[in-house]
């Protein structure tokens, strides 16, 4: 498959549409997805989901948890102490 830069962004745009209705259909109180403070080829772009009115809930060294609620919660993520 050979896509151009925007219709990648087409396509991501849409994927991320059905998610969010989808997800408000199923009765959920949102969607969450893990970004990082820095590039990393495994997570996508925390700009991208910003964009769409996701905001940063929380972090954990580099990584970041971004939210996009339907009830005004804010999940976390759980600290887990190494002994």
């Amino acid at each position: 498959l050979n896509f151009s830069l925007n219709d990648a962004r087409q396509i991501c745009k849409q994927l991320l549409e059905y998610v969010i209705n989808d997800a408000k259909k199923k009765g959920k109180q949102g969607v969450c997805v893990i970004s990082s403070k820095k590039k990393k080829s495994h997570l996508a772009d925390k700009k991208f989901f910003l964009k769409y009115g996701f905001e940063v809930v929380d972090q954990i060294e580099d990584y970041e948890l971004l939210s996009l609620s339907f009830n005004h919660q804010k999940p976390f993520f759980v600290k887990v102490l190494n002994k």
